[in-house]
């Protein structure tokens, strides 16, 4: 179950690279928060989803070399979420 949306507050979008919610799951903090992120067959994984609120995994911005070319998928991945959330009414 994901109770994120209770520690959230309105967010409908938050990123947390993948060890920052290992660190996040081994700390004891943050009980929703699985082990492991989920395949969405997009560019972004997903830790959690409940109503509006998604938290999404993404590489960490420092990430070079073989995985550039995945985090510069990811980060458009971002902008078009930005991009949609704007766009609401």
């Amino acid at each position: 179950m994901c109770d994120a949306p209770t520690t959230l507050g309105r967010a409908e979008h938050v990123f947390v690279p993948d060890a920052v919610g290992r660190l996040m799951r081994a700390s004891g903090e943050f009980p929703w928060m699985p082990r492991a992120p989920a395949d969405t067959g997009g560019p972004l994984r997903l830790w959690c989803e409940a109503g509006r609120a998604r938290v999404h995994s993404h590489y960490h911005l420092s990430v070079y070399g073989k995985f550039e070319a995945a985090k510069v998928e990811q980060l458009g991945a971002i902008a078009q979420l930005i991009q949609l959330h704007d766009e609401s009414p």
